[in-house]
């Protein structure tokens, strides 16, 4: 890694490079069903997409993600996988703060864990949020029918004769 120094404010600082990641030799993307069980028992797990695919043979998340769409078996499985991650993550969250939730770190692990959980499974872990509107409608109308009606349709049964107008 070479520093160079560039001027910052009134001092001279060294300025390092970022570290750079090695990208993966391989390039999976032909569906691989073992490949594809392998990630998602490590979802299931709690293992995050992106980290199973910086593995060695590991496709790229994308690519898992494509496999997901174009593949109705895999993609109900996947979605299967995030719920069971989702009941990790909150597992592992409150064990947390049942532990050690004092320091800051901790504090901001849980949350992190939360919205996780609360992203894969919404309706588990999301933050409730039921908005009911119920609206009373009264309808009132005048029907312009012949003398003898009678009209059946479905469940209903209408009968309208000349004493009832």
């Amino acid at each position: 890694m070479t520093t160079d120094i560039k001027k910052r404010g009134k001092k001279n600082r060294p300025v390092s490079e970022p570290a750079l990641v090695p990208l993966k030799t391989d390039a999976m993307t032909e569906f691989c069903q073992d490949t594809a069980d392998d990630i998602l028992r490590q979802i299931c797990a709690g293992r995050m997409l992106t980290e199973i695919c910086t593995e060695e043979g590991t496709p790229e998340p994308q690519t898992v993600r494509q496999w997901a769409i174009a593949d109705k078996k895999f993609g109900d499985r996947f979605d299967q996988a995030r719920i069971m991650q989702a009941d990790v993550l909150f597992e592992e969250a409150v064990s947390i703060g049942r532990t050690s939730c004092s320091s800051a770190a901790d504090r901001l692990r849980v949350d992190t864990l939360m919205k996780a959980a609360a992203i894969f499974q919404p309706k588990k872990y999301g933050d409730k949020k039921e908005i009911s509107n119920v609206v009373a409608v009264n309808i009132h109308t005048t029907l312009n029918l012949p003398d003898e009606v009678k009209i059946e349709s479905g469940p209903y049964k209408i009968e309208v004769s000349p004493e009832a107008n």
